[in-house]
């Protein structure tokens, strides 16, 4: 019972730090911007922040379209990152399914993910700096694609979430992500 109030608690302010829609008051890094352009009307065609192309050796990338600043590099790839805790609106089960799992961004845009002690599996990334929206497709036969919003910590580059956008259907699910050395041990 005790797990359980904990998990509620940790859902309700991943939640609630995900609803934050005034990007003034948000916890996120960035450099100053200009002035936000007019969202377009529903009916447009969204603009995708990344090509993909699904002829890369790991099954799939996807290609950043502008540098990645100083900052954005060291801070996406300087370690190894891992999932310490998932939510999955109205399916807590979903949320199981990252237990364990790591990812490692390379300064390239490439990466490695996986369960644990396993090697992993090769795929891409992409960032857009100004929408703080991060694209990763990991390879294998059956390429996985997903996009996120993606939130820091002002006061520590040890900690991101990542919240899921409507682009590949992952809008229902949020990730809370810590650096580390090395990989998870299962236990």
């Amino acid at each position: 019972m005790n797990n359980f109030k904990w998990m509620l608690y940790f859902a309700v302010i991943l939640i609630g730090t995900a609803c934050q829609q005034n990007q003034s008051n948000s916890a996120v890094a960035s450099e100053p911007k200009a002035p936000e352009t007019p969202v377009p009307a529903p009916t447009e065609t969204p603009k995708a922040i990344a090509k993909t192309s699904t002829e890369a050796v790991a099954g799939a990338e996807v290609i950043q379209e502008k540098p990645l600043t100083a900052y954005a590099k060291q801070f996406y790839t300087r370690l190894l990152w891992r999932y310490e805790a998932a939510v999955v609106t109205n399916d807590l089960e979903k949320g199981k399914a990252y237990n364990g799992k790591w990812i490692k961004l390379n300064p390239d845009n490439t990466l490695m993910s996986g369960y644990y002690q396993e090697e992993g599996q090769r795929g891409s990334w992409a960032l857009d700096e100004e929408k703080n929206v991060l694209t990763i497709v990991e390879g294998g036969e059956r390429p996985v694609y997903s996009e996120w919003k993606v939130q820091t910590s002002s006061s520590s580059d040890a900690i991101m979430i990542w919240v899921g956008t409507r682009r590949f259907g992952m809008n229902n699910t949020q990730i809370k992500l810590l650096t580390y050395n090395e990989k998870p041990v299962k236990k």
